[in-house]
């Protein structure tokens, strides 16, 4: 038997390195696998939401997080830009 399966990726992009670190693979967080044989399109949404919904409270409410550099905590927001081909 033969089955054609796909898998889409949404990775996460940390913009506040500089550009000529920010695009390097070893920067990106790969937070979602989407299977499928085809695209998502549209419904694409679907998978996103659970994404989005934590990125909108990271926003909102910052996140106490260690900087293991300075050895010292601080408060992370996040901003959601989205971008597709």
């Amino acid at each position: 038997m033969s089955v054609a399966h796909s898998i889409w990726l949404v990775i996460l992009i940390n913009y506040d390195l500089p550009p000529w670190m920010s695009m390097k693979p070893q920067y990106f967080m790969l937070s979602l696998l989407i299977p499928g044989s085809t695209s998502p399109g549209n419904d694409i949404a679907i998978y996103l939401q659970p994404l989005v919904d934590e990125l909108q409270d990271l926003w909102e409410f910052a996140l106490e997080t260690c900087d293991a550099f300075r050895q010292e905590s601080f408060n992370m927001n996040v901003a959601l830009v989205f971008h597709s081909k």
